[in-house]
């Protein structure tokens, strides 16, 4: 009887087999990304600094009236949606974005269809997210941000029925805090919390905080329509664009001084409503929607509300 040929218990090409290669393979390769997802890279130097977040002009594009003279204050933006990097590269910025600042000023009628003023805006690190993983955080002293210039209302009446076309227009002068951090090589102590991802190595010192100073322009072309009482109430919408910020967060070379320089500016899509109640108080609420530069990774801003309470005197 001839002898029986040895035979594999299991194939090498068996159907099943081939396939729980396969799915082994992509569990591998699944967790090899969500690994690097979130991760920093261990660079020399690491900038940050706390920006101001773009918003639409504190305006529903119609003029307060002759005359007439209104404080307000608010938030703006109020509750923004940061759409952070997930995955941080050298080179990639280091900012801390607000998802809320305060904002106050005044409005003074110089005609039917023209006002001026002035308006301040002041947000805190406290109030801020990362734009990436591993930003590095502010320094110990310089951790606000604020802004404050000349503001525009021009109003163009489109005929008799309420409808009117409105340009408003911003410039504010900002101080920007930045800081600067160096790597510290075998341990030696920083006072900056070391990088969970590598917690033997990465120990970075403050180098250097100091302030930029950047001049902002914010613009929004309005269409607006007034409805008359019982509750005067303005509808507004329309577009405009604000100036950003730029910053290298992450670099290899060893160099501490601010990186900050004006950004592509960024367009805003504007919807909100403004209402007038007890006679001399308004509301002014407004939703706005960031179209963003892709390739620029400073622009991380998403969608945000505008919220703005005024006294006509």
């Amino acid at each position: 009887m001839p002898d029986r040929e040895p035979t594999d218990t299991l194939e090498t090409n068996h159907p099943s087999l081939l396939l729980l290669q396969s799915l082994l393979l992509a569990a591998f390769v699944l967790a090899a990304a969500i690994g690097k997802l979130g991760c920093a890279p261990i660079t020399e130097v690491k900038r940050s600094a706390l920006t101001l977040s773009p918003a639409p002009p504190t305006s529903s594009g119609r003029a307060i009236g002759a005359g007439k003279v209104r404080l307000y204050g608010g938030l703006g933006p109020a509750g923004m949606v940061v759409e952070e990097e997930l995955v941080t590269e050298v080179g990639d910025a280091g900012l801390w974005i607000p998802t809320q600042q305060a904002l106050g000023g005044l409005r003074l009628g110089l005609g039917d269809h023209v006002d001026i003023g002035a308006k301040g805006l002041w947000t805190h690190y406290d109030w801020s997210t990362a734009s990436t993983p591993g930003v590095a955080q502010l320094g110990k002293t310089e951790r606000d941000a604020w802004a404050i210039g000349p503001t525009l209302t021009v109003t163009a009446p489109l005929g008799q029925s309420g409808l009117a076309l409105g340009f408003a227009f911003e410039t504010l002068w900002s101080s920007i805090p930045y800081a600067s951090w160096q790597l510290k090589h075998g341990g030696e102590p920083g006072y900056y919390p070391y990088d969970p991802y590598s917690p033997d190595q990465a120990h970075y010192q403050l180098m250097e905080e100091g302030r930029e100073n950047f001049l902002f322009f914010n613009w929004a072309l309005l269409l607006n329509y007034r409805f008359e009482p019982p509750v005067p109430l303005t509808l507004f919408g329309g577009g405009g664009m604000h100036s950003t910020l730029r910053n290298i967060g992450f670099d290899n070379e060893r160099n501490y001084e601010s990186t900050l320089e004006k950004g592509n500016p960024v367009t805003l899509l504007v919807l909100g409503l403004e209402a007038t109640v007890l006679d001399h108080l308004t509301v002014m609420l407004g939703g706005y929607w960031p179209l963003l530069d892709e390739s620029d990774s400073s622009q991380v801003f998403g969608p945000a509300m505008e919220l703005a309470i005024g006294l006509q005197l």
